[in-house]
C-alpha cells in the first residue's frame, strides 16, 4: 500500500472524470506518494494546519501507469512517484485528513492506520512465560522504564552504559532504549545532518560515533523537543545496534531489528515476527 495526499476538490473532480492527475502530473510530470513510515513527515513538513484535504490509499498491483521508487532530492529514503494518472480502482480507500489543535494530522493518521493498513501476521509467536509479545505492544507507542543495564560497545569502547534508560514499546517492533546523556560518553558523538520526523515523538537529530579512526554515521538519535508524551526522554540517546560493535540488555547481546529504518533491539525475552522482515511493511 502507497498514500498519497490529495485535495479534497481534486479528488471529487478525480470520481468525476475517473482517474486523478493531483498538482504535479502536469508540472512535475508524476504523482507523489510515500509509505506509511514517510507520511507523517511529509504532511508535516508541506500541508500542516491545512482543513482541506483527504488521504488516498492506493493498491501499487493495480495501478496502470509506472511507479518508480526514487529521491529528486538526493536522499536515501526512496519515495514512490507514479508517472501517470491515478486509474480510479488502485485507489482502495480514502481519509478525510482533520488537523489538530497544533496543525498536525497525528489522529487521522491514527485512526486510518487502525482501520486500512494494520494486518496481523498469520503466524504469531505465542510468547512463554517470561516472555513478551510485540503484538501485544501498543499503538500509539508508550514509554517505560528499565531495570536493567543497558550497554553500547563501539571500537573496544563503551559508548553508553546505564541503569537509567527508558524503551519506547510498539506495536509489530521491538524496544527501543532510550539512554540519558549523564550516560553516555558525548566526546564520540558527533552531529549529523540526518533527521527523522516520528508523528508521536517529534523531530529526531542523528549523530555519527568516532573512535581513533573508525567512524559510522547515523548510529544514533535523540529528541530535543519530544511531545508530551515523551518529555522524559529529551535529550537521551537511542543506538542503531547494527551501527555499533554490540548493545546489551543486562548481560545478553542484542539482536538490530529488521530492516533498514528499524532501530529496535531483540532480545531472548521478547517475541515476535517483527515489523521490518520482508513483507512486513502495513504491520
Amino acid at each position: 500500500m502507497i498514500l498519497h495526499i490529495a485535495r479534497r476538490d481534486q479528488w471529487q473532480q478525480a470520481q468525476e472524470i475517473g482517474s486523478y492527475r493531483g498538482d504535479t502530473l502536469d508540472s512535475e510530470g508524476f504523482i507523489h506518494c510515500s509509505k506509511f513510515d514517510q507520511i507523517s513527515k511529509v504532511a508535516t513538513e508541506r500541508f500542516r494546519g491545512r482543513d482541506d484535504l483527504v488521504l488516498l490509499a492506493i493498491d501499487p498491483d493495480r495501478v496502470q501507469a509506472e511507479i518508480v521508487q526514487e529521491n529528486l532530492e538526493g536522499g536515501s529514503d526512496l519515495f514512490p512517484h507514479v508517472y501517470g494518472p491515478l486509474n480510479l480502482d488502485a485507489i482502495t480507500d480514502f481519509e478525510k485528513l482533520v488537523p489538530g489543535t497544533d496543525g498536525l494530522f497525528s489522529e487521522t493518521f491514527q485512526v486510518f492506520w487502525q482501520r486500512v493498513m494494520r494486518k496481523r501476521p498469520s503466524a504469531i509467536i505465542a510468547p512463554k512465560p517470561g516472555q513478551e509479545s510485540v503484538w501485544d505492544y501498543p499503538r500509539p507507542p508508550e514509554l517505560e522504564t528499565v531495570g536493567q543495564s543497558i550497554r553500547v560497545e563501539f571500537a573496544d569502547v563503551v559508548i553508553a552504559e546505564s541503569l537509567n534508560a527508558f524503551r519506547v514499546i510498539e506495536t509489530a517492533s521491538p524496544p527501543v532504549y532510550y539512554i540519558p546523556a549523564a550516560d553516555v560518553n558525548v566526546e564520540y558523538m558527533n552531529p549529523s545532518s540526518h533527521q527523522t520526523f516520528c508523528e508521536w515523538k517529534g523531530t529526531a537529530t542523528y549523530y555519527s560515533i568516532a573512535v581513533g579512526e573508525r567512524e559510522v554515521d547515523a548510529a544514533a538519535w535523540s529528541y530535543s523537543k519530544p511531545s508530551q508524551a515523551f518529555a522524559e526522554i529529551r535529550g537521551y540517546f537511542a543506538f542503531n545496534a547494527k551501527r555499533v560493535d554490540a548493545c546489551f540488555v543486562g548481560d545478553e547481546r542484542v539482536t538490530p531489528q529488521p530492516g533498514e529504518y528499524y532501530g529496535g533491539w531483540i532480545t531472548s525475552t521478547v517475541v515476535g515476527p517483527f515489523k521490518g522482515e520482508p513483507g512486513s511493511e502495513s504491520w
